[in-house]
């Protein structure tokens, strides 16, 4: 009885029944290199993805990191631009205002007659004549200056004036000057340091919160 001979199954049938071309095989081959090949370069090309992909999320969380880094320097100097801002503005305006005050007492005749009137008492020689020199602006008071001058004084008085803002009193050897604008500036000075010790406090308590609220907003940037 005869051998049962297997028989193979080709996707193409063999030539003349018998055998398959070589140029099949090899095309065959090819492909099935081509298909590796491919199979192998879409992995690398992923895996190269992936790679540039968690390389740009650092980047941009550096980035971002860097920015608001940047922001929160603005924002800070912006606090601290506004707070030192505040504190001249404030004492600017407080200046100007201790000054009008001191000019308008400065230049009222009771004042002057205070003043006068204590250097007058140092003077021991009541029928000396007395010089004073005022400033011309106050010429448009001159009545009401010489007849307080006739009640506290016995003595001779002359009365002229000058273009200087200074106020200059003789009487014989001894000789006072009395300088408004001095006056105002010593005490401008002296009355704004007192007053504004506050106020440089609240804004060093602004200084506080602003470096503050910038060391929270990093703390963010990291989290």
């Amino acid at each position: 009885m005869p051998k049962e001979i297997q028989t193979n199954y080709f996707p193409q049938p063999p030539l003349e029944g018998v055998l398959i071309k070589q140029d099949t095989i090899r095309k065959n081959y090819y492909f099935r290199r081509l298909e590796q090949q491919a199979r192998q370069r879409a992995k690398e090309i992923i895996k190269d993805a992936q790679i540039e992909a968690q390389e740009l999320q650092k980047n941009a969380r550096r980035e971002g990191f860097q920015q608001g880094m940047l922001t929160a320097l603005q924002q800070i100097a912006t606090y601290l631009s506004d707070s030192n801002r505040a504190l001249a503005h404030w004492q600017k305006k407080l200046d100007k205002q201790v000054r009008e005050v001191m000019s308008v007492s400065v230049n009222h005749p009771e004042t002057l007659m205070l003043v006068l009137d204590e250097w007058l008492s140092g003077i021991n020689t009541p029928e000396c004549a007395v010089h004073i020199l005022f400033p011309v602006s106050m010429k448009h008071i001159h009545s009401e200056i010489a007849e307080r001058l006739n009640e506290e004084w016995g003595g001779m008085i002359h009365i002229e004036y000058h273009s200087e803002s200074t106020f200059v009193f003789r009487c014989g050897d001894d000789i006072a000057e009395f300088s408004p604008v001095a006056f105002i500036d010593s005490g401008s000075c002296k009355i704004m340091k007192e007053s504004t010790s506050d106020m440089n406090m609240d804004c060093k308590s602004i200084s506080r919160e602003s470096v503050e609220n910038f060391i929270t907003y990093c703390r963010t940037l990291t989290d």
